[in-house]
C-alpha cells in the first residue's frame, strides 16, 4: 500500500498498479484497497497500517527538518523494526515512482 500512496501521490501508473496487484494478492479487497489510497485509512487496515499510509504521503515532497521531526514522532508509535521497515519501503517506493518515468512512451 505504501507503493500504492507514493505511486498515486506521483502519477505513476507503474507503480500504482504493482502496489494493486500485490495487494489483490495478499487477498486485499480492491474496495478496501481503493479506499486506503484515496482516504489513507480502511477498515481493513490496523491503526499500524493506517499511520504508516499517512506517513509515506509525507516522504513524496519533503523538507528535511520536518521529515525528520515527523520521523522521531513516528517511532514514538510504532517499534524500532517497523520504523526501519517503513523508512526503507517508503525509500524504495519514491525511487521506483520516479525511475519508472524510463518505462513512459517517448512523447
Amino acid at each position: 500500500l505504501i507503493f500504492g500512496v507514493i505511486g498515486r501521490a506521483l502519477g505513476c501508473p507503474f507503480t500504482e498498479g504493482e502496489a494493486r496487484r500485490v495487494s489483490a494478492e495478499h487477498g486485499l479487497d480492491p474496495t478496501d484497497y481503493d479506499q486506503a489510497l484515496t482516504h489513507l485509512d480502511s477498515p481493513a487496515l490496523d491503526p499500524v497500517e493506517a499511520t504508516l499510509l499517512g506517513e509515506a504521503r509525507h516522504t513524496i515532497r519533503y523538507r528535511p527538518a520536518d521529515l525528520q521531526r515527523r520521523a522521531r514522532k513516528l517511532l514514538e508509535r510504532i517499534t524500532v523494526a517497523q520504523f526501519v521497515d517503513f523508512v526503507g519501503t517508503a525509500a524504495l517506493a519514491n525511487a521506483v515512482a520516479r525511475l519508472a518515468l524510463v518505462l513512459e512512451p517517448s512523447r
